[in-house]
């Protein structure tokens, strides 16, 4: 056993210097990251959190309001159907929005295209393909990945370069694999890597410069003092962006020089109200 033991820490220990040295020698090392490609980082980006509450969430309807109410991003959820059809939708399953107690990805399109959410009558799931053509010209969109796959990753990049929207996606998931994918086969694809919250700082200093991502997000109440002490020293400030912002706690997050955020926005706002 003591053997056996002894084995697994040396093959780990080789694991472990093979990934520096190829991070090193190929990938940039680990200090830094790569330049903003934002035309301006410094510029706050409120991404309306799936659509303007009120209206179907994740719906067209909802994301345009956001817009109209003078937004410049908009976030919003994305899955894949069975037969691959990437989709703009929160829930793992229909019960909530379409009253189909059936997993999403276990569901052709066929089933799901003529659906409307419920209590609409108009509304219906909303193809990313669709929001890619329709919203890119008006603002930034966050892409939410509900289940990250290779095919996904693929699909993303495949309708992103068609539509010729890297510079106004942002590719977001907790899954290091997933976006090293998407920076590996689209580096103009801007990437996000989600859950960055106080106390998993440490993933900064692991990730080489190659795959770094573009932009780090968390939720509000995971940041400390201590973090945005991290941030400011890694002049990441511009590039995290916070989840769970409400027009009642925008400005404490606002004052300690945070600039992204991810706001929830019902009917009655507009961007007026998160200054």
């Amino acid at each position: 056993m003591l053997r056996f033991i002894k084995l697994i820490f040396t093959s780990c220990g080789v694991v472990v210097l093979l990934y520096v040295l190829i991070a090193l020698l190929f990938w940039g090392g680990f200090s830094g990251m790569r330049a903003c490609a934002l035309p301006d980082c410094e510029k706050p980006l409120q991404f309306v959190h799936r659509g303007v509450s009120g209206l179907p969430e994740n719906c067209l309807r909802a994301f345009q309001a956001a817009f109209d109410k003078g937004f410049n991003a908009v976030e919003l959820d994305v899955r894949q159907s069975k037969d691959g059809v990437v989709l703009v939708f929160h829930d793992a399953d229909g019960k909530r929005l379409l009253g189909i107690d059936s997993a999403i990805d276990q569901m052709l399109w066929s089933r799901l295209k003529d659906k409307c959410i419920l209590g609409t009558e108009k509304d219906k799931i909303l193809r990313l393909d669709m929001a890619l053509n329709t919203l890119t010209s008006k603002g930034y969109l966050y892409l939410d990945i509900k289940k990250p796959s290779a095919a996904l990753a693929d699909s993303i990049i495949a309708m992103v370069n068609r539509h010729g929207a890297s510079g106004k996606v942002l590719v977001a998931s907790e899954d290091f694999g997933f976006l090293m994918r998407i920076r590996r086969k689209a580096p103009e694809v801007m990437t996000v890597m989600e859950t960055f919250n106080a106390g998993r700082e440490w993933l900064y200093y692991l990730i080489p410069v190659k795959f770094k991502p573009d932009f780090y997000s968390g939720a509000s109440t995971y940041v400390t003092d201590k973090h945005v002490a991290f941030l400011r020293e890694n002049k990441l400030l511009n590039r995290r962006i916070v989840f769970d912002v409400q027009k009642e706690n925008y400005q404490k997050y606002a004052a300690m020089g945070l600039r992204h955020f991810i706001v929830d926005v019902d009917t009655g706002m507009s961007r007026v109200d998160f200054r």
